[in-house]
């Protein structure tokens, strides 16, 4: 049930509550749930919560109402004394650490109260509420019951109103800084593709391109690996601009990128160089395979049908240059210059073909 129904069935049993039938109230909340659906998604998320509700509610033989609270805070009552209680909570906290989600690593804390007719309804929430807190002031994934709290405080002298204070704040403060945490890393994550990808087709940029090609030159030289590059230029592509403006060339070239990506193996990757020219980096890939790709490559960009503005389509075809490493490279720009070559051939023999 959700909060106000809750609270409407546990204003009754607050009232009814007495010596014979204590009232007992149990609150729990997922550790670190922030975090989880940061790291794993909010659809992942939402099964966790459906699957501590669904461990909740099969509690209904001994519980007289169940409820969400908020967010990530789910609220129990039962007819019970406290340490029947306290071991339901264990049993919960327990059986939550033994789930199997993404991580495996869900857990929950908990904070009980019993009542035996002297308390309302806010009052139980309340304390439910600070045991809670203290629950996770200790470490997370722990049972505190509001009875043993204050039993420590007033051994220790503390005040309960300050002592609650002071254990919220440095909750609160410990959540403050894992979601900064996060929110910086994810910040810099997004930063970090946003510099090294391209705007248009997603594809890595030139700049990526020009630090990552020295490195995969330099490790292919040094263990004595193969490197195939393709050097990919679109035919008359400033044509498909005049004739039917930007957007339709925008759109070929996106069409372009995703036929790359369709044709490529894990290990491999693509980035536009500039314009309509894109290149396709193959570690450990010798001679013959690449040829292979290529032509599979110039073959499916050829058979493209592209939509443009005004219900029209066009098509395209491109102009690729392979090329391996070679001993006799003596820099990644003599290489790169070397397929580059083999390119502008392929145009000059009448484009649509691959040269090598």
């Amino acid at each position: 049930m959700n909060r106000k129904s809750f609270i409407d069935r546990l204003e009754q049993l607050a009232l009814e509550s007495n010596p014979a039938n204590p009232i007992s109230v149990i609150m729990l909340d997922i550790d670190l749930f922030k975090q989880y659906n940061d790291n794993y998604g909010h659809l992942a998320g939402d099964n966790v919560l459906k699957e501590i509700g669904k461990l909740l509610q099969s509690m209904s033989d001994v519980t007289e109402c169940v409820g969400r609270f908020g967010g990530e805070e789910f609220i129990l009552a039962l007819i019970s004394d406290h340490d029947r209680s306290k071991a339901l909570a264990e049993y919960l906290r327990e059986e939550i650490s033994r789930k199997s989600f993404l991580d495996g690593k869900i857990t929950a804390s908990f904070g009980v109260v019993t009542s035996w007719g002297s308390q309302s309804c806010e009052d139980l929430v309340r304390q439910a509420d600070q045991a809670l807190y203290s629950a996770k002031d200790q470490g997370r994934n722990k049972v505190v019951s509001h009875g043993e709290l204050m039993e420590s405080m007033i051994e220790s002298g503390d005040d309960p109103d300050v002592r609650d204070f002071e254990t919220k704040a440095r909750v609160l403060s410990d959540r403050l800084t894992n979601f900064l945490t996060l929110r910086t890393k994810s910040m810099a994550s997004k930063l970090k593709q946003k510099a090294e990808r391209d705007g248009l087709t997603h594809l890595y940029n030139r700049m990526y391109f020009d630090k990552r090609i020295s490195r995969e030159f330099e490790i292919a030289r040094v263990k004595n690996r193969s490197l195939a590059l393709l050097f990919l230029d679109i035919d008359h592509f400033g044509v498909v601009n005049k004739e039917f403006g930007f957007l339709a060339g925008d759109k070929a070239l996106i069409a372009v990128a995703t036929a790359l990506n369709d044709c490529i193996r894990a290990v491999d990757w693509i980035a536009r160089y500039g314009g309509e020219e894109f290149c396709v980096i193959m570690p450990d890939c010798k001679m013959d395979v690449a040829k292979e790709v290529a032509e599979r490559i110039r073959s499916i960009i050829k058979k493209l049908v592209i939509k443009v503005p005004a219900g029209k389509t066009i098509s395209v075809t491109a102009s690729i240059g392979v090329g391996g490493i070679l001993k006799g490279d003596e820099s990644v720009l003599s290489f790169i210059q070397r397929v580059s070559d083999k390119t502008r051939e392929a145009k000059r023999l009448g484009r649509d073909r691959i040269c090598f």
